[in-house]
This record gives structure tokens, C-alpha cells and sequence, in this order.
């Protein structure tokens, strides 16, 4: 018994760690535009944010590798997450490398911070997709 219990705490946390939190579908809930860099028009805003709410998900993999699907198209690539600079790397042939500043990652929740070549940045709300 009193190797039962430290080897069940062990997988509790090994089970919650940042990275396995990670592993599902994620669909995005908010899209927040940081406009000092930002040069979309408010319509703009709406459209891309009603697009992606409505036809975006990823999915990342414990092979290190993600899906994302985006209106029909699928993009895959592959990722990394460093726990402690709460920085999420990916790299897809389509658009090259990235990365992204998590500001929270819970079993229900992910929040980051990415960008584009243009320099837009955005803050995605993203909750566990159906």
C-alpha cells in the first residue's frame, strides 16, 4: 500500500501535466485583436472572428505533431511547448515557424497570444472541441 499511493500521485500528475493538457481538439471562443499592431477594420474583426469561431479547430497530438482544420482545408505540422517560458512552438510547410505566448492552459481552457507576418497579433479563448 505505501507504494500505491506515491506511484497514483505520480500519474495524477504526470497526467496533468502542461504538455497532455494540451492533447485534444480545441475550438477557438474569442479572438481579441491587440490593436496597436492591429490594421483590420472593425468589420473585418467581425468577419474574422465569426469565421474562426465557426469553422477553425486544432488538434495537437502526443507524436508532437498538430491538425488544424480550417474551412475544409487541413494543415498539419508540429509542435512543441516549453513549460516554463509558456511558449508554444510550431512549424507547418505552409507557414513556416511560429510562436505563441500561453497565458493559460487548463483541462478546459487554452489562452495565447500568436501572430502573423504582418504583425497582426491576436489573444485566442479556446475551449476543448465537441
Amino acid at each position: 500500500m505505501k507504494f500505491f499511493v506515491p506511484a497514483l500521485l505520480l500519474l495524477l500528475c504526470a497526467c496533468s501535466s502542461p504538455q497532455k493538457l494540451l492533447l485534444k481538439s480545441w475550438k477557438i471562443d474569442d479572438v481579441v485583436y491587440i490593436d496597436s499592431l492591429n490594421t483590420f477594420t472593425p468589420e473585418q474583426k467581425q468577419n474574422i472572428s465569426s469565421e474562426l469561431k465557426n469553422s477553425f479547430d486544432i488538434t495537437f497530438l502526443a507524436d508532437s505533431t498538430f491538425h488544424v482544420h480550417h474551412n475544409g482545408k487541413l494543415i498539419k505540422g508540429t509542435w512543441f511547448y516549453d513549460t516554463k517560458a509558456k511558449k508554444l512552438y510550431s512549424n507547418t510547410p505552409e507557414e513556416g515557424k511560429a510562436v505563441s505566448t500561453v497565458y493559460e492552459l487548463k483541462k478546459d481552457l487554452l489562452k495565447f497570444e500568436t501572430g502573423n507576418d504582418e504583425h497582426q497579433r491576436f489573444i485566442y479563448t479556446c475551449s476543448p472541441a465537441k
